[in-house]
């Protein structure tokens, strides 16, 4: 629930005899630095969460057959011309 204004008034009347009418505009201008960083580094949060999130989505839509071959490049088998099932099989030799 957000304060009225009856609320904002007592809040801001407190901070002018707690830090004197000079010291608000240096306080309001630190939090609005404050408030700057928390958004990009929220912005920054969500965009790396959302890369991450369409990784796992791209990999959950892989076959079996995506995953053997991209497997296989990976170990820089050539796959031109071979069957996934021949490319298994040579990945399970190579790692044994």
């Amino acid at each position: 629930m957000l304060p009225g204004p009856t609320e904002i008034l007592f809040i801001v009347g407190a901070f002018m005899l707690l830090f004197g009418p000079n010291k608000l505009p240096e306080i309001a201008s630190a939090l609005g630095e404050v408030t700057k960083k928390f958004r990009e580094g929220a912005s920054t949060t969500k965009t790396v969460l959302t890369d991450k999130i369409d990784q796992i989505d791209t990999v959950r839509k892989m076959t079996d057959d995506d995953i053997i071959l991209n497997y296989a490049n990976k170990l820089g088998i050539p796959t031109s011309g071979k069957s996934v099932s021949d490319l298994a099989q040579e990945i399970l030799n190579l790692e044994s």
